[in-house]
């Protein structure tokens, strides 16, 4: 009697590799979504602990432009750039030899900064794509103190909203004794 014997390979180890090797990329991919995403919300809370920072900044630095101007504030709110004069103090931006001024509801109409203009005027720092604007009223006759509102806008985003390429315009509020 003759009896042949056949060989028979089963694959199931090299099969149960390559699951191995497909579940470890998909665990990779997904874990790396989830880095990229902590970066980007790292890099959106950099910017808007940068704006505050701005903002607090500039209440101090309008706090010494307002000393240092002759600018008489009324009732009505105007809107004013605080810039570093030469003598390492602080003024506001001036167009002409005036104090560059506008109302709020041009430069800020529904909370958010008009970006038109904003190229040919100062920004906060030689490299920053940040810009700063001080609205200034003054709360009472006789004058006793100014309310100021400044606003900080991230130049490369529309100002609307806050998302992965977006920055919301920053305001503070606060108040200088004269």
């Amino acid at each position: 009697m003759l009896v042949t014997k056949t060989k028979t390979y089963k694959a199931m180890g090299f099969v149960e590799a390559l699951i191995a090797i497909m579940i470890a990329g998909i665990a990779s991919v997904v874990l790396m979504n989830i880095a990229a995403s902590a970066l980007k919300e790292a890099v959106q809370n950099e910017r808007i602990d940068k704006m505050t920072e701005y903002a607090v900044e500039g209440a101090n630095i309008v706090r010494s432009a307002v000393a240092s101007t002759n600018i008489t504030f009324s009732s009505s709110e105007n809107c004013y750039i605080p810039v570093k004069d030469s003598s390492e103090g602080y003024t506001f931006h001036k167009q002409g030899g005036q104090y560059w001024s506008s109302s709020p509801s041009s430069i800020i109409p529904n909370n958010s900064i008009v970006r038109n203009n904003i190229g040919k005027l100062p920004k906060i720092g030689d490299n920053s794509d940040f810009f700063r604007i001080a609205c200034i009223r003054q709360n009472a006759t006789p004058a006793q103190y100014l309310i100021v509102r400044i606003g900080i806008a991230h130049i490369p985003s529309t100002g609307k909203i806050t998302n992965d390429k977006e920055m919301k315009d920053y305001f503070y509020t606060t108040t200088i004794n004269l």
